[in-house]
């Protein structure tokens, strides 16, 4: 049974985030209320009063939380974006601690990231943050960021379809795929022939997945039709690396690469991009 001062804070947050349109709150968390009556928790990042900002979603790796891809976070806060980080609550290092000390650990992991409840609870945080971040004016920008399970939810959203089944609506007008799935566990072949929005994929050669090294996950973009897709890998990053969470230079680089393709996104351009030792990249 949900406590009579739930509305009260309910709405406390709802005036929170409606002051962040005149206020300079750096970073603040709150939450808001999906369908079925849970609530998905979010870190907000806003220092710009500017009153209908470009938005930017985070969906979080399955040990990830709302303190995941801070790197990002902090660049898109700077360039004056409203980033929201979710909380799933089927995800997080408890979450993750329980699938590592069971019987099997691998077939455990493998079931918690293909379990289509998770994916629906996913996608009911992202669709309840999506009607709170678009409820008082029509951003001029909106992109979807994701990291590894995250990263499934991202392309998924973008039209991609996954064994178990299409979920998304294609509402962001770009979308960020960091340590990508490609064909195998998670997504068939020409899965993502229907993605047709910009898309970055990243990833590093130790990038390992469930799915193998990180060829796999260069099928992804593959996968993708022509038009505005870029794929960068980083010589030697990890998983680790990708999430933020590893080497400095990566996680100081990554965050530059983003807003790189973002700006040339809304600039309706692709331009080429700045070198960086180690870096490769692919467009099409």
């Amino acid at each position: 049974m949900i406590p009579e001062v739930k509305p009260i804070v309910g709405l406390f947050l709802a005036v929170v985030l409606a002051l962040t349109t005149t206020s300079a709150f750096a970073v603040f968390e709150s939450e808001f209320r999906r369908a079925d009556g849970e609530s998905v928790p979010v870190k907000i990042y806003q220092s710009s009063s500017e009153p209908c900002p470009p938005i930017m979603v985070i969906s979080h790796s399955i040990i990830g939380s709302m303190n995941s891809l801070s790197n990002i976070a902090d660049a898109a806060e700077q360039a004056g974006y409203r980033v929201i980080v979710m909380d799933h609550a089927e995800s997080g290092m408890e979450v993750f601690r329980e699938i590592a000390e069971g019987e099997n650990p691998r077939e455990n992991f493998s079931q918690a990231i293909s379990s289509e409840d998770r994916h629906k609870k996913r996608f009911l945080d992202l669709d309840a943050v999506w009607k709170r971040a678009t409820r008082s004016c029509e951003p001029p920008f909106t992109v979807l960021v994701g990291h590894s399970m995250g990263a499934q939810t991202t392309m998924m959203e973008a039209g991609a379809v996954a064994r178990i089944g299409r979920m998304g609506a294609d509402r962001f007008d770009a979308y960020v795929a960091l340590s990508p799935q490609g064909v195998g566990s998670q997504f068939e072949e020409n899965a993502w022939l229907n993605v047709t929005k910009p898309v970055l994929m990243i990833t590093g050669t130790k990038d390992n997945g469930q799915d193998g090294s990180y060829e796999n996950r260069l099928t992804a973009f593959e996968g993708l039709p022509p038009g505005s897709k870029r794929i960068v890998v980083i010589d030697e990053a990890t998983d680790r690396d990708i999430s933020g969470h590893g080497s400095g230079n990566v996680r100081n680089l990554i965050p530059e690469v983003v807003m790189e393709f973002l700006d040339n996104v809304r600039n309706d351009r692709m331009t080429q991009p700045k070198l960086h030792t180690g870096v490769t990249v692919s467009d099409k």
